[in-house]
């Protein structure tokens, strides 16, 4: 068989390289035999950008590929004419699985990206809670043991040193003092202490109660709960409630329910 032969079997009618001939360009490539190519392929592959495009995304898929034991057929001259074409078609059907492989890997991916455009809890619960400002003065309450308790607690709650708030605050609630005032500024501290728990049961029992300082607030701060605590539905409950009454919250509330309802796989 003539060297003719073999190259107008890599053509096309059209004039463009076949599937084979694109498969022996990336086994030029890869063995480096890029010496051994037949001067009209590659005059032609010079000058043929869509030629070019395809080795060049073949190539890129197959450099990395352990699995090839061997350059194209048509770089053994020992090879009789039907060993090439037919060990040719097998390796760029090889070529063309490892290729399909690694695009639906990449479209996969692509995909996983797109639907993943839904923030997960803790990047929600990052970006939405601020501790609520101390707007208590200490002084004319209940004792001067309370005064001491309260400004430690309010002092470590202002500098975000959770914990030690809550250990001043806990102190407070066991003397028996749990007024909503009191016990907001601890759910709030909890929350912040990575206690979502705790802070549910505090903004629950605020909530509940008779009085009504600090409601919206406790109410927006229970939804923030709810989300560090992976409640998606209650704290969609909460918030549109803080919609509806029409709230200092209610720009927010909307921002973190379209958040909340996104879809998100991890």
């Amino acid at each position: 068989m003539s060297e003719t032969k073999k190259i107008e079997n890599l053509f096309n009618t059209e004039g463009h390289l076949t599937e084979e001939g694109i498969a022996l360009w990336v086994d030029a490539l890869l063995f480096k035999k890029e010496d051994k190519l037949p001067a009209n392929i590659s005059e032609h592959v010079e000058h043929c950008l869509e030629c070019k495009e395809a080795i060049v995304d073949l190539y890129g898929i197959m450099k990395d590929n352990t699995d090839i034991p061997s350059a194209h057929p048509f770089f053994n001259k020992d090879k009789k004419e039907e060993s090439v074409q037919i060990n040719s078609g097998k390796k760029y059907f090889r070529y063309k699985i490892a290729a399909s492989i690694a695009l639906f890997l990449t479209i996969t991916v692509v995909l996983l990206i797109i639907f993943r455009h839904g923030k997960t809890n803790e990047e929600l619960f990052a970006e939405y809670f601020k501790p609520y400002t101390n707007i208590i003065t200490t002084r004319n309450q209940l004792s001067d043991e309370y005064n001491k308790l309260m400004s430690n607690a309010l002092y470590y709650y202002e500098t975000r040193e959770y914990n030690k708030a809550n250990i001043f605050f806990l102190e407070l609630t066991n003397e028996g003092i749990t007024n909503d005032t009191l016990m907001f500024y601890y759910g709030i501290s909890s929350l912040g202490n990575n206690d979502p728990s705790k802070a549910i049961n505090i903004f629950e029992m605020i909530l509940t109660g008779q009085g009504r300082t600090f409601f919206q607030q406790a109410e927006w701060y229970l939804a923030l709960a709810y989300i560090k605590n992976g409640d998606k539905e209650k704290a969609i409950e909460m918030l549109e409630k803080l919609i509806d009454n029409n709230t200092y919250y209610k720009t927010d509330a909307k921002k973190l329910i379209k958040e909340l309802r996104k879809v998100h796989y991890f």
